[in-house]
């Protein structure tokens, strides 16, 4: 196990804490690693500027950029939210490293080795919540792209989404590789490709 910490400009000055951290990596015993994390950021107790956020394992590259502004540190219902995602990368053997548990509730596999690509921008409240863009990439050939709105985020039970699906594409090859056999049994024929685009407006409940 080892620990490497460097930062400039660590400062705390009232309610105002400032960082800028060049690099922290650590060595884990079963072999997962951080091997670069780097943040420069800057919190008050009405506002979050996250200049740049880039956390680098093995295997996965996820990078943030952003804003926030709230009432209060507790009151992050109200907090209005500025969130970019450029294109990051994340393997699915971290995932799984960080949440074991994750998928055994649902009837799908996904390969240890694989990863899955992701790109976003957020902006709004957790009350109203704008996703001008998410795209997702994984396996062979599957994709996502969407936008849309959410509506009442942090009240499932009230939860409503207005859904544009541009475009979700994937392989008979990627569904083999992810379903249990049990869902795919042999007399079923499945396309060589599937191609599908849509809207959804309503509540998840």
């Amino acid at each position: 196990f080892g620990l490497q910490f460097q930062a400039n400009n660590l400062s705390v000055k009232g309610n105002t804490l400032e960082a800028d951290i060049e690099n922290l990596s650590f060595q884990e015993k079963s072999d997962f690693a951080i091997q670069a994390l780097v943040a420069d950021f800057k919190l008050t107790d009405k506002t979050l500027a996250l200049d740049k956020f880039l956390v680098q394992s093995g295997n996965s590259r996820i990078e943030l950029e952003g804003n926030a502004s709230f009432t209060s540190l507790t009151d992050y219902k109200t907090a209005v939210v500025n969130l970019d995602i450029p294109e990051s990368v994340i393997a699915t053997q971290d995932i799984l490293f960080l949440a074991p548990h994750l998928l055994d509730s649902i009837p799908v596999t996904m390969p240890r080795k694989s990863r899955i690509t992701v790109a976003s921008r957020v902006r709004g409240t957790m009350n109203d919540l704008t996703i001008e863009k998410l795209s997702v990439k994984t396996l062979g050939s599957t994709s996502l792209a969407l936008n849309g709105t959410v509506k009442n985020l942090t009240e499932p039970d009230h939860m409503s989404l207005r859904m544009q699906l541009t475009r979700f594409f994937t392989t008979a090859r990627d569904l083999r590789t992810v379903l249990l056999d049990s869902l795919l049994p042999e007399s079923i024929q499945i396309p060589d490709s599937i191609e599908l685009k849509g809207n959804f407006t309503g509540l998840l409940k």
